[in-house]
């Protein structure tokens, strides 16, 4: 899973470069890009939520085992 949200990350940003590049050039179809470039922000903003959650979620069980060591 980890690949996967790495590989959608890489593509977002280079979608959003795309879609940039494609404003600033005056490209035709410039709507078409911008879809692009959302596409790309929506993969940017899923990529960081599942590693920021993954974080939480290591740091939550790290948390567990120091209050399970401390019942005993």
């Amino acid at each position: 899973m980890n690949k996967i949200a790495a590989y959608a990350g890489i593509a977002g940003v280079l979608l959003a470069v795309l879609s940039q590049a494609a404003i600033l050039n005056d490209w035709d179809m410039q709507s078409f890009f911008r879809v692009l470039g959302l596409a790309g922000y929506i993969f940017i903003i899923s990529a960081v939520a599942f590693f920021t959650l993954s974080l939480v979620n290591k740091w939550y069980k790290r948390e567990d085992i120091r209050d399970a060591r401390r019942d005993f």
